[in-house]
């Protein structure tokens, strides 16, 4: 018998063929996005390798502006201003603080960068620029910590600007809501500086 050249494969096998080839094709797909993944990860270990072997801030701030895209350069970006601020590098660790929160609005640190940047504007005696960093912090919701900081920076900016009024109404609102906090002590202090009317 010579089969017919227009005799179709049983249904069952061309299920079976489109099955085994799809398969396939998701498995190579699959290997290449592993071995992707691989190399990408490989990758990212000599930057963290080269960012760790850095000596200078200049050094790890570069590598760190060079990787924006990847999550730990905020964090890193962030340490170094907090590093250069120690060091008293005041104008240095501002303009790291200031780079952080223009390439990372939205970051859950990025709170703690205007802290950090209210902080060295106080150093330089720029107290209008950081009050209003201080209340911009305020408004942010999910940042409890840093909103205790900057509320009590507030008032300390208002105690020595002698705004004795705003000062203490602030303090008493953030002590009848945080009495138990661990900044509750300071604000008590703040509010015992201030002279009674």
């Amino acid at each position: 018998m010579n089969p017919s050249p227009n005799r179709k494969p049983p249904s069952g096998t061309l299920f079976f063929i489109g099955t085994v080839s799809l398969f396939l094709l998701l498995s190579l797909g699959l290997l290449g996005y592993k071995l992707a993944m691989e190399h990408s990860k490989a990758q990212w270990e000599k930057v963290i390798l080269s960012y760790q072997s850095a000596k200078t801030n200049e050094e790890k701030l570069k590598i760190a502006k060079a990787h924006l895209s990847n999550k730990q350069a905020a964090v890193w970006i962030l340490q170094i201003a907090g590093s250069l601020y120690e060091k008293g590098a005041i104008s240095e660790a501002l303009s790291t603080f200031q780079f952080f929160l223009e390439h990372f609005p939205g970051h859950p640190l990025e709170a703690g960068a205007m802290l950090g940047a209210g902080e060295c504007l106080e150093s330089q005696g720029k107290t209008q620029e950081a009050l209003l960093l201080y209340q911009r912090i305020l408004e942010k919701k999910d940042t409890e910590a840093y909103r205790s900081l900057a509320t009590l920076r507030l008032a300390q900016i208002r105690i020595q600007k002698k705004e004795y009024g705003p000062a203490k109404e602030l303090l008493e609102k953030f002590l009848s809501h945080n009495a138990r906090s661990p900044f509750a002590n300071q604000a008590q202090m703040l509010l015992e500086m201030i002279p009674s009317s």
